[in-house]
């Protein structure tokens, strides 16, 4: 039998080892992290956090002095350091199913991956409760292996757990409650757990499904408006985008903001189809009315802007997103009499 000797000896042994490479597995668990940032960028994985540890003094004592479960006399690891394969630990958390499918292949690609476990299946085989995630073991695959950077952590295990907001949220509950051992749980407890773990799974799946639902109507909007078909397409950032693609041509450095700002503008003024932007911009050339104002060529957010003016009139100032800043009235009046001294047709174009 391990005596309490045995057990000491075995501590101090670790706790020396352990201090001695915490630093390279420190190292190595930020590059890990920074890869996995920088390929989930490069592959357009959008993702709500990606986190790193290495583990803890305590914790990794506390696994290294554990006894054989078969054997008592000895103990579990005979080489702790190698055995136990999450002394460095990745947690990716994404919002989509599809993101978690995503990582997997990124992963299978990028890494060695020694092994793969959904803990879904792993709690039902062992007649457990839970609602968890996906984890791999991984190693540097042969080709970073061979890079100087990475050459010192060649041998080095680490856990990548993949999981979705959902699933990390039940986790952290599940893990708060304590419950550890299902079999000492209560059955009503029990059943109460495995009914919401089936409710966080359906939901995940809906959520994807929305997702993907709206992917697709988004897709088949664009594609109509390239078409010039505006008929019953909402507008969204998307949509007034490609609208304005069209209408007056493609620029890349608008960001996002900018399309979202003048979809609120839209909205204010009552437009909630790109059929009425169509049936209020049409007739006007947005770089002719650009030239006339500001005598260069503007951005086509501030052209579009300009066309608005000039379809809407008076109705324009009235009923603008900034009607009540003075600054801002004052200079699209003076906008509005450029165009008029021109001979532009300034239209009363409103939403009833």
């Amino acid at each position: 039998m391990l005596t309490e000797k045995d057990i000491n000896n075995r501590k101090n042994e670790m706790i020396n080892i352990y201090r001695n490479i915490t630093p390279i597995y420190e190292d190595f668990k930020n590059k890990i992290k920074g890869l996995l940032i920088e390929l989930a960028k490069k592959n357009k994985i959008k993702y709500h956090q990606i986190e790193g540890r290495t583990k803890s003094e305590n914790s990794f004592i506390d696994k290294a002095i554990l006894r054989d479960e078969k054997n008592p006399a000895i103990f579990k690891y005979s080489d702790p350091i190698k055995q136990i394969t999450d002394l460095i630990g990745i947690r990716i958390i994404v919002f989509f199913i599809e993101e978690e499918l995503q990582l997997e292949k990124i992963i299978n690609k990028e890494f060695m991956v020694i092994e793969r476990i959904d803990k879904s299946i792993d709690l039902l085989n062992n007649n457990k409760f839970g609602y968890q995630s996906v984890h791999y073991l991984i190693k540097l695959n042969k080709c970073r292996q061979l890079l100087d950077e990475y050459s010192e952590y060649k041998d080095i295990i680490v856990e990548i757990q993949v999981r979705t907001i959902l699933q990390h949220a039940w986790a952290e509950i599940e893990h708060d409650i304590q419950y550890k051992n299902s079999s000492i749980v209560p059955l009503i407890v029990k059943r109460r757990f495995a009914q919401l773990a089936g409710l966080l799974e359906i939901a995940d799946r809906e959520f994807q499904a929305i997702q993907s639902q709206e992917k697709n109507v988004n897709e088949e909007n664009i594609k109509n408006i390239k078409n010039r078909q505006y008929s019953d397409i909402q507008i969204t950032i998307s949509t007034i985008e490609a609208y304005l693609n069209n209408y007056i041509g493609v620029e890349k450095n608008v960001s996002k903001i900018a399309y979202e700002n003048e979809v609120k503008i839209l909205l204010n003024f009552g437009f909630t189809t790109i059929e009425q932007v169509y049936e209020c911009t049409k007739g006007y050339d947005a770089n002719n009315l650009s030239k006339i104002v500001r005598g260069t060529y503007e951005g086509k957010i501030e052209k579009f802007e300009l066309v608005l003016l000039a379809s809407m009139g008076d109705n324009f100032l009235k009923k603008h997103l900034w009607k009540d800043n003075s600054w801002f009235i004052e200079e699209k009046s003076k906008d509005l009499k450029m165009l008029r001294k021109e001979n532009i047709i300034i239209g009363s174009y409103k939403i009833n």
